[in-house]
């Protein structure tokens, strides 16, 4: 039976990574004094992320790991769908953290806009994951 090729699953782990990094770096200073003062728009992600930051890390490493052998070991078809969707996801809810990171660092004043970030986000991604991709084996 064929399976997802390993390289595929590269980008899906990269940006579902960066959407856990983002997160947590994405919180308010009030949050790391007070957890109830948490900035999430997934309900799983709120919930934990509420009682305590590190059942969130937890659970990121233990749901990137399912997810990266449930993908390796589904037929192709079934664990391609399952990372493009995964990819897209991820993709999306980490987009949604750029802007206030940019302005978290202070470079989000001069005429930078939410659209243009998350398109650049999203070509840097796109780069990144067409270079793993086609990358071939050196000999």
């Amino acid at each position: 039976m064929k399976r997802v090729p390993r390289k595929f699953i590269y980008p899906v782990a990269l940006v579902m990574v960066l959407d856990f990094l983002f997160t947590m770096i994405g919180q308010p200073s009030s949050y790391w004094a007070n957890f109830s003062n948490v900035n999430e728009g997934s309900p799983l992600g709120f919930t934990l992320l509420n009682i305590n930051p590190f059942l969130f890390l937890l659970f990121c490493a233990i749901y990137l790991l399912a997810m990266i052998i449930l993908i390796r070991k589904l037929p192709l078809i079934i664990g391609a769908v399952l990372g493009l969707s995964l990819f897209l996801g991820h993709a999306w809810g980490s987009s949604s953290w750029v802007y206030p990171l940019f302005r978290k660092m202070g470079f989000a004043g001069g005429g930078f806009s939410r659209w243009y970030l998350a398109v650049g986000y999203f070509i840097l991604i796109s780069l990144i994951t067409v270079l793993i991709i086609i990358k071939e084996k050196r000999r």
